[in-house]
């Protein structure tokens, strides 16, 4: 019977500690840290306009318009965890499991220089 009751105890301990762990997860996904965007189109001798706008399902998007030569439009965008700068060496959390600069101006110059 005792032999029983620990193998239980231990169990349940056992489930709490995952679902904890799922929790945490699952938060650290869905719940990211902001990263600072330390440069902005300006900073790569590009005139740029901030704009904002919000999607169909209400959510409020803000970004960079880095108007071209060419009737055309190239839409940038970045994952969960970076900016639309990119990702710095100094910004650390959780989820941030790489430690390299990420720079989208980078791209968004070279695109700007053949006329989009």
């Amino acid at each position: 019977m005792l032999i029983l009751l620990i193998i239980m105890i231990v169990i349940i301990c056992l489930a709490l500690v995952y679902l904890v762990l799922c929790y945490f997860i699952a938060n650290s996904a869905v719940h990211q840290n902001r990263q600072p965007v330390p440069k902005n189109p300006g900073d790569c001798g590009l005139k740029f306009e901030n704009i904002e706008f919000k999607s169909a399902d209400g959510v409020k998007i803000k970004g960079w318009l880095i108007p071209g030569d060419l009737n055309k439009v190239i839409v940038m965008t970045h994952v969960a965890g970076l900016t639309k700068y990119g990702s710095t060496i100094g910004y650390k959390n959780m989820t941030k499991m790489y430690n390299k600069e990420i720079e989208f101006l980078k791209t968004a110059e070279h695109l700007h220089k053949a006329g989009y």
